[in-house]
């Protein structure tokens, strides 16, 4: 491991800083040319493309809410009511019932 001089006179000095100006002009920001506008507008315009194409595909026609399907909604929707009464009710008791601390 290479040993480094503790009263190096390189390493006290602080590192050399511009002007304020060349360290604002750095940071500038160019606007993109109007070219790069329309690449953008494409992504939507594929999305909604491949969106209509999944909804007129026969697997979305034939698609049904089967029972697995059903208990499993059924049970995410008991789980969120279940859930908001224990936040409700801790809410509550400690709204009631404050700690005191000496």
């Amino acid at each position: 491991m290479p040993r480094r001089a503790a009263n190096s006179a390189a390493a006290a000095q602080p590192p050399p800083r511009g002007p304020p100006r060349a360290r604002i002009a750095a940071h500038h920001h160019t606007p993109s040319p109007p070219s790069a506008k329309p690449a953008t507008l494409e992504l939507p315009a594929a999305v909604t493309t491949a969106l209509a194409a999944a909804l007129a595909s026969p697997l979305a026609a034939h698609a049904e809410v089967t029972p697995s399907l059903k208990n499993l909604l059924n049970s995410v929707i008991a789980g969120g009511v279940v859930l908001v009464a224990i936040v409700v009710a801790v809410t509550a008791v400690s709204g009631f019932d404050p700690v005191t601390r000496k």
